[in-house]
């Protein structure tokens, strides 16, 4: 998959105040190793802006250096980018309509549970091999990024939801073909970065519930992987008929796209 900004801001019709941008991650070894731009897709507010061409380019540089057997599709990156966008925005939802200031709590969980050294320790070392741009370009260093804010978020509350779609990335068995993009065992902190995903999956069970079943957040994200292992179209056709009642327009429309 393809790094990408996310801008939900004051355009959204159902946020009225800006929010940060959100970057979907490839590691930096791979990033270099493919020589990829820093962006594959946008949305600014909830209009979606799809550069289909530079999805082609993307994969153009991805299959020149692999076996054809692990060639990829065009259309494979562009649902498996569509996906991980759309589980921002429901991000976005759930702490804006449901359940605001979680990702502070979440946070202050791991302060609590994991410890403030070891919870420091997780997210530097994932902006290392992670790193938003502007971290990524030099222009700012892992301190400066974790103790700064984008729009009213702090960027320690961004990695930790950066984190769990990682996560998410990973436990989908559909992305066999793409996990050298953002393999999880690219971070040195492996076991610690293990336990920070348990301690916030058992943090939001026990947060308020979400969608139309009333689940919890790693269950909701979960759930299409569940029921389409191997099929990343199916998952995004069971969000589409499970989900599409929380999802914009735009959304929809590119799912049947």
């Amino acid at each position: 998959m393809a790094r990408r900004k996310i801008i939900l801001g004051n355009e959204s019709s159902f946020i009225n105040k800006s929010f940060p941008i959100f970057e979907f991650h490839i590691s930096k070894e791979v990033r270099n190793k493919y020589n990829f731009g820093d962006e594959l897709f946008s949305i600014n507010g909830n209009v979606i802006l799809a550069d289909f061409h530079a999805v082609r380019l993307f994969v153009q540089k991805l299959n020149a250096k692999r076996e054809v057997k692990d060639h990829v599709a065009s259309g494979h990156v562009n649902a498996a980018g569509l996906m991980d966008e759309i589980y921002h925005y429901l991000f976005r939802l759930y702490e804006v309509k449901v359940n605001p200031g979680v990702f502070k709590k979440a946070l202050n969980h791991l302060n609590e549970n994991i410890g403030e050294e070891k919870t420091r320790k997780v997210l530097f070392d994932f902006v290392s091999q992670f790193p938003p741009v502007d971290l990524h370009k030099g222009k700012i260093s892992s301190f400066d990024y974790l103790n700064s804010f984008s729009a009213d978020r702090s960027n320690a509350e961004i990695t930790i939801e950066e984190m769990i779609l990682l996560f998410v990335a990973n436990f989908n068995p559909a992305n066999k073909k793409l996990i050298e993009l953002f393999d999880e065992n690219y971070l040195s902190e492996k076991e610690l970065y293990k336990k920070v995903i348990n301690s916030l999956d058992s943090f939001f069970r026990n947060e308020k519930k979400f969608g139309p079943e009333n689940q919890d957040i790693f269950t909701l994200f979960k759930a299409p992987i569940i029921n389409n292992p191997d099929n990343i179209e199916a998952q995004l056709d069971f969000i589409r008929e499970k989900f599409g009642i929380l999802l914009d327009e735009k959304f929809l429309k590119r799912i049947l796209s």
